[in-house]
């Protein structure tokens, strides 16, 4: 009998790329610093040292998907992306 994605994917452990880009696109309002993002990440059970978080996030950034930002010599991180949907634009 077939499962579903879910069932597939339950239990399995997820990508810290992915938690990171899912939490910095669910707060996309916000900017967080690498220690947030670690913090973050810590609270999900996923334990990683800053260098990889800021791996992490380098490799984010050269893919387009979040952008940075350094304010008072701490560099920042934003989702590029913005959830929600776009109202197509009619033609006339």
């Amino acid at each position: 009998m077939p499962i579903s994605d879910t069932e597939f994917e339950k239990g399995k452990p997820r990508d810290p790329m992915d938690l990171i880009l899912d939490f910095l696109r669910f707060n996309s309002r916000n900017a967080y610093n690498q220690s947030e993002v670690a913090e973050d990440l810590a609270s999900k059970g996923v334990d990683l040292e800053e260098e990889e978080v800021r791996k992490i996030l380098n490799s984010l950034e050269a893919y387009g998907r979040i952008e940075s930002k350094v304010i008072d010599e701490v560099t920042y991180y934003k989702s590029c992306e913005v959830l929600g949907f776009r109202i197509p634009r009619r033609r006339f």
